[in-house]
């Protein structure tokens, strides 16, 4: 099967593929989704996806990985009737391939750094129009770490 490419739009996540009649094995994880004994919880907003395509005929394709997160902007408000304060967020789609990290987002002027695990500092950069190409030099399957303003995520790199 051809490798799936998949985009972030209106809160959902779109899959495609050019091998006809493929079928999306997609696994979808978060480190929030978990059991906690402890009386302050932290969340990340962070879900990591991993989607290949199969089809009768044709051996399984690729795996590929993208990394969904929300960035807070902005004070939130609280809902006097629920008692829960809604903070505004906007979401930040990742994805990568042969090395180059692809960031798409409604944020404007943010600074966006890439790091190795180690911590070293790849490239710096900022949003312009939604978007930002950063060719890492990692190797497939490596891990960067993506800082955007002051929310950092890793994404395994295709």
């Amino acid at each position: 099967c051809a490798t799936p490419t998949i985009s972030y739009n209106n809160g959902e996540l779109a899959i495609e593929c050019e091998t006809t009649d493929a079928e999306f094995v997609t696994e979808v994880t978060s480190n929030d989704v978990n059991k906690f004994y402890s009386d302050k919880i932290t969340f990340s907003a962070t879900y990591n996806i991993s989607v290949y395509a199969t089809a009768t005929g044709h051996d399984n394709s690729d795996t590929v990985n993208a990394t969904l997160c929300w960035i807070e902007n902005g004070n939130g408000e609280n809902d006097t009737e629920t008692n829960v304060i809604n903070i505004p967020a906007t979401a930040v789609f990742i994805t990568s391939s042969n090395s180059v990290l692809y960031i798409n987002c409604a944020l404007e002027n943010e600074n966006v750094e890439i790091y190795t695990t180690n911590g070293v500092l790849i490239d710096e950069t900022t949003i312009e129009n939604g978007n930002v190409i950063i060719q890492t030099g990692l190797a497939k399957g490596s891990v960067a770490i993506v800082k955007i303003g002051e929310k950092s995520v890793k994404v395994i790199l295709n």
